[in-house]
């Protein structure tokens, strides 16, 4: 009797388990739906962007930042980023966001995605007081501005390029 017991409360367990696996699959469902609701150029752009801060995200964890971010190559500034450039940024900012990646891990992203388009850009950082604390900001800019990164960057004291 008390063996039969035991089965029903494993079996009771175990049926919970997948209630909660069912319901944390309604969950993203809403998320799978508004993902294959996207177009080709938007899925290309968003799985490119989750490889690229998946990589700069473990990069930064043993490379020095100096060495990811690298010397800016000789490639055409471009004042207007191609559509599949701008693109790729629109979905590093998207899917690091969801991942809760740092301003730095994304910046890093968005220069590797530039230099695969052929376009150059240098990512900053910055410092502000913000309500008393102490904040710190990466983005990337070229000769045009602000190419990636809160439009609020501007805000941020620079810190002083090295080499």
């Amino acid at each position: 009797m008390r063996k039969n017991t035991h089965r029903m409360d494993g079996w009771r367990h175990h049926a919970g388990l997948h209630a909660n696996v069912f319901k944390s699959a309604r969950m993203t469902n809403g998320a799978f739906s508004k993902f294959l609701g996207l177009s080709l150029q938007q899925k290309s752009a968003i799985l490119r962007s989750t490889v690229l801060l998946a990589g700069s995200r473990i990069a930064l964890a043993f490379i020095p930042v100096s060495n990811l971010i690298g010397n800016p190559p000789s490639a055409p500034d471009g004042h207007w980023l191609s559509g599949q450039a701008s693109c790729d940024l629109w979905a590093i900012s998207a899917v690091g966001q969801k991942l809760s990646c740092s301003c730095l891990c994304q910046s890093i992203a968005a220069i590797w995605s530039l230099r695969l388009h052929g376009f150059h850009g240098t990512v900053v950082f910055g410092s502000a007081k913000v309500g008393g604390e102490f904040k710190a900001h990466a983005w990337v800019e070229n000769s045009s501005g602000i190419v990636f990164g809160d439009p609020r960057s501007a805000q941020y004291v620079r810190f002083p390029q090295y080499s």
